[in-house]
């Protein structure tokens, strides 16, 4: 198990293999290893399925906010924010069909209420939003410039309109693909330097450019708004720099870096990530509301990542190079959490302990960052997000032996399908491939149809057997994948999967379809390393597949 930054986020790898007939069988076996499991412990950002910008607690648990959300619903117009969040939780699960109900329930609820608040501003703007969520752009963009207009003084509303002039320049530069991994493959294209799958007319082009300067001038405008209605203190002005932060940042820096790579400027869209303007607006959101410990981890975690992508790999020596003016910001940062780490409310407490374990653990304080997870767990064991993190500084420092022993101790707290996986990837680690797969197994008891189950267990079983009855059920337990997959999936989760069938083909003897699917992940990811080694082994490009360690 290893770690990586990537686009300032830290990723726990369960990775994808391969095995198939070929002219090297012991490495093809060697490859075959359990399919990505990954959670988010610093920063992440993701075009994919309005996830936005989100630090790494910040991931529900989707099924039970979902039921928790259907069970307060009152079967009024009030209902309407609360089935607005259960289509955008459905939408995040990959259920685009529950997801498009919800929004158009959420929109015809807007609309009831507003027959009786009709000069809303706000009200009006969250009908745009749920519009824009149905897909009904055009309408979505009137009733926003209506809302703002009737409400010029919301700054929520001109942010809100921002936001969907930045979705409508993606849309553009994605092309018409309505499949939801659309923008993960532009942006792997883009960033593996390989020329996009779509490439807009020259006018189309043209009108993204417009599309940013106005979501940029617009953003611009909701902040200064913002601080004069709070007189440049409080919650809402943090907020609104919070969120020019990300467009600045994150947005704006990869769609105008994929927009000038259109027009044939040899560019990389990471390049301008987390700019100075951006940090200036985390620092001052944090500045702002101080007692936030999502701005305030959000400012410090910044601070670092955006010197690491201008400075590049290996992440062990960006601490040390930071400037010293960035490492004071940070300790900052940490000085601030601790403080209100010592909150009497319990889960107050354990938040703020997880931020700081997280900001320590990138300014290379490890130890200090693991007291502070495990203080952080033991005053709220219901926090999963910080379990995690445990497991990730556990697995990345090859401490496998302490990664059982962890896991199962959150399994006598909870038994949870990500603990489940997490052990079984521990024991593969450590060469026990039959407990590893008894993990999966006992997921499957959990979720049977679950993605990464499926592909777990036909992973585990073609890496221990080639017979017959083996491939059998890796067959059908792919079969449970695609269809999982088939309800809404990730780019990552779509290259496993073809890679796995892929070897699954490879080993029934039908080596020139697994070449071709293999063909299809290269084009798609172009950087995948899994897949290049695949086709390796398949003899696909005429090269042996290198050891992993």
């Amino acid at each position: 198990m290893g770690r990586r930054c990537l686009i300032g986020t830290w990723v726990v790898l369960l990775w994808a293999g391969s095995l198939a007939w070929g002219a090297d069988r012991p490495a093809l076996r060697e490859l075959s290893k359990l399919p990505t499991l990954t959670f988010d412990v610093g920063v992440s950002f993701s075009f994919s399925r309005g996830r936005g910008l989100r630090l790494w607690w910040d991931f529900p648990d989707h099924p039970a906010e979902i039921a928790a959300l259907q069970e307060s619903l009152k079967g009024d117009p009030w209902d309407a924010e609360r089935v607005h969040r259960i289509g955008e939780l459905a939408r995040e699960m990959g259920d685009d069909a529950r997801a498009a109900r919800a929004f158009e329930r959420a929109v015809a609820l807007y609309r009831e209420r507003l027959k009786t608040q009709p000069g809303s501003g706000l009200l009006m703007a969250s009908l745009g939003q749920a519009l824009g969520d149905l897909g009904k752009t055009e309408e979505a963009e009137k009733t926003l410039r209506e809302a703002a207009r009737i409400a010029p003084k919301e700054w929520r509303c001109w942010m809100l309109l921002a936001q969907l002039l930045e979705n409508q320049a993606l849309a553009l530069l994605t092309g018409p693909s309505a499949a939801a991994t659309a923008a993960d493959e532009m942006l792997a294209r883009a960033f593996a330097g390989i020329a996009p799958a779509h490439l807009p007319q020259p006018a189309e082009l043209d009108r993204v450019e417009r599309l940013l300067d106005e979501a940029r001038d617009t953003r611009d405008r909701a902040v200064a708004i913002a601080m004069q209605a709070t007189q440049g203190n409080g919650p809402g002005a943090a907020r609104a720099h919070a969120e020019r932060g990300t467009s600045r940042g994150f947005t704006q820096a990869l769609l105008r870096g994929v927009l000038a790579q259109m027009r044939g400027q040899k560019v990389d869209p990471r390049q301008e990530m987390l700019s100075p303007a951006s940090l200036a607006d985390f620092r001052r959101a944090a500045d702002l509301d101080p007692g936030s410990v999502e701005l305030v981890a959000l400012a410090g975690l910044c601070e670092v990542f955006g010197f690491a992508l201008a400075k590049g790999p290996p992440w062990e020596a960006i601490w040390p190079a930071l400037p010293e003016e960035s490492k004071a910001r940070v300790r900052r940062a940490m000085d601030r959490l601790g403080r209100l780490g010592q909150a009497k409310d319990a889960r107050a407490e354990a938040a703020a302990l997880d931020a700081l374990g997280m900001v320590a653990y990138v300014a290379s304080e490890e130890k200090r960052a693991e007291e502070c997870l495990r203080r952080a767990v033991k005053r709220d064991p219901s926090r999963a997000r910080t379990w995690e993190m445990l497991a990730m500084i556990l697995g990345a420092g090859g401490r496998y032996e302490e990664l059982v022993t962890w896991c199962k101790e959150r399994l006598a707290y909870r038994d949870t399908l990500r603990t489940r996986l997490l052990l079984a990837k521990a024991y593969e680690k450590l060469g026990k491939l039959a407990l590893a797969e008894e993990q999966v197994r006992a997921a499957a008891a959990l979720a049977p149809n679950d993605f990464y189950v499926s592909l777990g267990c036909a992973a585990l079983l073609m890496r221990q057997s080639e017979a017959t009855e083996a491939l059998a059920e890796a067959d059908g337990q792919l079969a449970r994948a695609e269809r999982a997959c088939a309800a809404g999936c990730t780019l990552q989760q779509w290259v496993e999967l073809a890679l796995t069938r892929a070897i699954h083909l490879g080993l029934s003897g039908e080596e020139e379809k697994a070449r071709g699917l293999l063909a299809q992940c290269r084009d798609r990811d172009p950087g995948n390393e899994e897949v290049r080694q695949a086709l390796a082994a398949l003899g696909g490009d005429g090269k042996r597949p290198e050891k992993r360690p």
